[in-house]
């Protein structure tokens, strides 16, 4: 891993570093210990990373009775399966699935998209699974329009689809957000980054190397051990990841002569030395678009190929799926 990544050289295993924090909220800076790592990442796991901020708020578990039901965007089929306070908003894989409309034993590949505020992530989940119906709720207010992780089940692919908060939105803790997307880096099979703007800016390569780094240092032994403890093998490799750009005035990045789009990603995060070692594959998709709408043709099939592919990662039923968000 590049020197520069913006992490703590491990003292032990993953999991020991897990251990080491407490969970009380009032002794975060000088604890020694941590909760199980069964607690959903509700102590801080991150304390001292400098991928995080340093204050950070401790969220205890999910009362039983607390969520009797999932919040329902109206007239909309997404749920709210993490909300901003990171409590998972369901209480078994069973009730997971029946939000979503659909069975436990359902095969699924998880797929999530991150990227700034304002981009348009809601916007591209509908058109590139959905069919431009409004299955994420979307916003034109200067306010983020997503607050939390939402999903949706798309039967056709056999898709697990998260839409979470933009990077850039008002939150009363950074920490926590931080915490969130990182969890849900960790259990996706494909991420979609998605950025707006003539320039690839250093802050794309930023945010992703450094949860690049969290989950290799973090998750993966854990990740692991879960998924062997439930009888079903899950690869220790991430998520593959399709970095989708957006320009109005440039063109998008083009294979050359000298290097692809993939290799230029790459040379970009080791400018600033970041690795992008948490994913398995890296794939660039660049679109100008000089009148709406958005042509998002480009990034539906790379999405089905990335889908059809099983070298790296299978389907996972919907009940490993919860699993690992109690991780």
């Amino acid at each position: 891993m590049s020197s520069g990544a913006a992490v703590l050289e491990p003292s032990g295993s993953a999991a020991e570093n897990f251990r080491r924090f407490s969970s009380n909220s009032s002794d975060v800076e000088s604890s020694s210990e941590m909760p199980p790592l069964q607690s959903t990442l509700l102590g801080n796991p991150f304390h001292g990373d400098p991928f995080f901020t340093k204050s950070s708020k401790i969220v205890g578990p999910v009362n039983s009775t607390e969520f009797a039901s999932i919040s329902i965007q109206d007239d909309h089929s997404s749920v709210l399966l993490i909300d901003s306070d990171e409590k998972l908003m369901c209480n078994s894989g069973k009730e997971l699935a029946s939000n979503l409309q659909c069975d436990e034993a359902t095969p699924v590949k998880v797929i999530s998209i991150f990227g700034n505020t304002g981009d348009g992530k809601s916007h591209t989940l509908n058109h590139t699974f959905f069919e431009g119906k409004e299955v994420f709720k979307t916003s034109n207010s200067q306010a983020a329009g997503t607050v939390g992780v939402w999903a949706a089940y798309d039967s056709h692919t056999k898709a697990l689809v998260l839409d979470t908060e933009g990077l850039l939105g008002a939150t009363a803790n950074q920490n926590v957000r931080s915490r969130l997307l990182v969890k849900i880096f960790a259990i996706s099979d494909i991420i979609i980054y998605r950025t707006r703007s003539d320039r690839l800016h250093t802050d794309v390569f930023q945010f992703l190397g450094d949860a690049s780094a969290a989950y290799l240092k973090y998750f993966t032994p854990e990740l692991k051990t879960i998924s062997e403890n439930f009888g079903k093998s899950i690869s220790h490799l991430g998520p593959s990841l399709i970095l989708f750009h957006e320009t109005s005035f440039t063109q998008p990045l083009k294979d050359d002569e000298r290097s692809t789009t993939t290799e230029q990603v790459k040379e970009r995060f080791a400018q600033i030395n970041r690795s992008p070692d948490g994913f398995s594959a890296i794939r660039y998709i660049g679109v100008r678009t000089k009148t709406a709408p958005t042509d998002f043709s480009p990034l539906r099939e790379e999405v089905a190929q990335e889908m059809h592919k099983t070298a790296v990662r299978s389907t996972r039923h919907l009940q490993i799926v919860f699993n690992l968000l109690q991780v």
